[in-house]
C-alpha cells in the first residue's frame, strides 16, 4: 500500500468541488475527510443523505500498490464519488419498498436534463 498525501487530498477535494459545481449539487452540505476507508479495497468512499442534502466524502489514506497513484487517478476517484451523490436520490428510490413509478421517471429525467446541459453542448 502507498500512502495518500496532504497534496493528494487537496487535489481530491478541489476536484470534488469542481464536479459539484458542474453538476449543480451546491444544495448539498459536503464534508471531506482523509482517513482510512471502511473497505480496504476502496480508494475513497461517500455516504449521503438525500433528504438532509448532506454528503461525507472520504479519500482513503492508503492507495493499493497494484494501482499507480497519479493526479489523474485522484481526479477520477473524486469524480466517481461525486457521481454517487448525483444519482443518490435515484438509488434511494430504487431501494424504497413503496415507490411510485412516476417518482423514478421524474428523477431519471432530472439526471438526464443535467447531463444534457453539462455534456451535450461540449462534446
Amino acid at each position: 500500500m502507498t500512502k495518500t498525501t496532504k497534496a493528494d487530498f487537496k487535489l481530491f477535494k478541489a476536484e470534488c468541488e469542481r464536479w459539484i459545481e458542474i453538476l449543480g449539487l451546491r444544495g448539498y452540505d459536503f464534508e471531506y475527510a482523509h482517513s482510512p476507508t471502511t473497505d480496504e479495497e476502496s480508494f475513497a468512499e461517500v455516504t449521503w443523505e438525500v433528504l438532509a442534502r448532506s454528503a461525507y466524502i472520504n479519500l482513503g489514506d492508503e492507495w493499493m500498490s497494484h494501482y499507480e497513484k497519479t493526479d489523474e487517478k485522484i481526479r477520477e476517484c473524486a469524480f466517481h464519488e461525486v457521481l454517487h451523490v448525483f444519482i443518490g436520490k435515484l438509488s434511494n428510490l430504487a431501494r424504497a419498498r413503496y415507490v411510485k413509478e412516476r417518482e423514478i421517471e421524474e428523477e431519471e429525467h432530472a439526471i438526464i436534463r443535467t447531463l444534457e446541459s453539462v455534456l451535450f453542448p461540449k462534446y
